[in-house]
Order: structure tokens, then C-alpha cells, then sequence
């Protein structure tokens, strides 16, 4: 699996953090891809997925969506509520749901899910329907998205979105993650961050996301390479590369476990945030 983290700071800070091991259903490797996908200029999506190609389908129905083709250097799709991002995102998931279940349980009888319910017993048989049923009833989708943004009034949220597509709203909260290693980095948060929406150093948050991340990596399906992108309303995103990552890593090593290392502030903010390239 993964661990994905998204934490908004300050009330104008989206930070997401993701491994970048990827699953094909029993095969697994680190240093594939990236898990982390600008899916809107002010929206960010993670996925944890057991099987990756589940996910690539919904991620593309969500960018096409949200006018994602439309967007260039001079030209950016229109900003989004909380309510339409969402309403985007529960409808992919639960749209791509139906075609796999049509594909692999009723394909072979002609059916579609609204014609099983409608139709099914008089066509099938109660016990052909109900096995039927049974079989939609316990189909999952194996992946989860984490997603991070802005709206209209510049906002930020994080909300989850896991199968049958229900949506999971954590802004209040501040922060979330997703994936095999969520236990270990959430209880990483939950003891480091005494509030995580005004906490007067960012680089501190910063560090305390990137030791959650470290500490979930004890986590089976956890990869040691790491993503770190931090977004801000309007602006492009910027990513902390291998080297910061391991200045970190090497600081969490060598004093933190669990203590936050002395001096760490100052440390983050001598690292160098890159910019992302992502409009040719």
C-alpha cells in the first residue's frame, strides 16, 4: 500500500506528502511514481491503491472534469467550491464502480446495475438475482484519495474519498492521511502538532509531516522514498527534493524519534523549494 499525508498551515499552506511505492495487485515497487497530481491550480489529489490501475481511471474522469485539458500557461480552468470538487470527485469514483461492476459480474447476462434491480429477478431467477446481489454488495474498489485545496474564497480543506465514493471531510481538522502506514503517521501528528492551523513556524510543521512520514514507513507497503509538495492559493507548487529529504531524514535520525531535533526550524528554511514544471 502507501501512506499519503495532506495538513493545511497557517490558513494558507497545503502540504501533501506521499511515498512512492506503487502496487499491481501482488507486485510492488519503490522510486515508481509519483502519488502526488495537481488535478485543478488549486487542487491536489494522493492515492493508495493496492492495485494502481484502479485509481488512473477515476484520477482522469476527475481531471477531465475539472477542466484540466484546459489549462495552459496563460490559460487556468475557473476556480472550484469545496461542494463542486467534491460532487466531481464522489461522481468518478462511483461511476467507475458501476462499469467494473457491470464488466466483471453482469456483462455475462446482458445487465447493467439499474437493470439487475429493476428487471433481475423476473429475468434471472431470485436465486440467480440474489447471488448476483451478494457479489455487488461486497465488490470494493481497493484505493483511497486524499485530496488538498482552495476555494473560491481561498479556504483551504482536505477530504477523503474511499469506496463505494463516500467523501470524508477533515478540514476542520486540519490534516489526514491515507494508506497501510496511516495509523503510525497520524499518531506521529496527532503527538506532534498542538495546533496545526496556527502553529507560528511552518518550517515546524513542516518537519513534523515529514517524521510522520519517516515513522509510517514501519508500516508494511510503505516506501522510503518521499514526496514533499507545498501549495499556496494562486501560486505554483513547490517540492523539496532528495537532498532536503535527507537532510530531514538525518535530523529525525539522529535527535528526533519522537523530540523534535533542536535548531530544525532554522534547518528548513536553508533547504530549497523547487518549482514544478507542469504545463508545456
Amino acid at each position: 500500500m502507501t501512506v499519503c499525508i495532506a495538513a493545511t498551515a497557517l490558513g494558507e499552506y497545503v502540504v501533501t506528502i506521499s511515498d512512492r511505492k506503487i502496487g499491481l495487485g501482488v507486485f510492488s515497487a519503490d522510486c515508481v511514481a509519483d502519488k502526488i497530481d495537481q488535478i485543478h491550480p488549486n487542487w491536489t489529489a494522493m492515492v493508495s491503491a493496492g492495485d494502481i490501475t484502479d485509481a488512473i481511471p477515476i484520477w482522469d474522469k476527475v481531471k477531465e472534469r475539472l477542466d484540466y485539458s484546459q489549462w495552459t500557461k496563460t490559460v487556468k480552468p475557473s476556480n472550484k467550491t469545496l461542494k463542486e470538487v467534491v460532487q466531481v470527485f464522489v461522481g468518478a469514483f462511483q461511476e467507475y464502480r458501476k462499469e467494473q461492476i457491470t464488466s466483471h459480474i453482469l456483462a455475462d447476462y446482458g445487465l447493467t446495475p439499474e437493470r439487475l434491480l429493476t428487471e433481475g429477478k423476473r429475468l434471472l431467477g431470485l436465486s440467480l438475482f440474489t447471488d448476483l446481489w451478494n457479489q455487488i454488495a461486497q465488490f470494493k474498489i481497493d484505493c483511497q484519495f486524499l485530496v488538498a485545496g482552495f476555494d473560491l474564497e481561498k479556504q483551504t480543506h482536505i477530504f477523503g474519498i474511499e469506496d463505494p465514493g463516500i467523501c470524508k471531510n477533515y478540514s476542520s481538522l486540519g490534516f489526514w492521511a491515507i494508506g497501510s502506514g496511516q495509523q503510525q503517521a497520524l499518531s506521529s501528528i496527532f503527538f506532534s502538532f498542538r495546533d496545526v492551523n496556527s502553529n507560528p513556524a511552518f518550517e515546524s510543521i513542516v518537519y513534523d509531516l515529514c517524521a510522520a512520514k519517516f515513522m509510517a514507513e514501519a508500516a508494511d507497503g510503505v516506501g522510503e522514498a518521499t514526496n514533499v509538495v507545498v501549495h499556496r492559493f494562486g501560486e505554483q507548487p513547490r517540492f523539496y527534493d532528495d537532498t532536503a529529504i535527507k537532510i530531514l531524514r538525518d535530523a529525525w535520525e539522529k535527535s528526533g524519534r519522537p523530540r523534535i531535533p533542536v535548531g530544525i526550524e532554522q534547518v528548513v528554511k536553508g533547504l530549497k523549494l523547487h518549482p514544478i514544471e507542469l504545463m508545456s
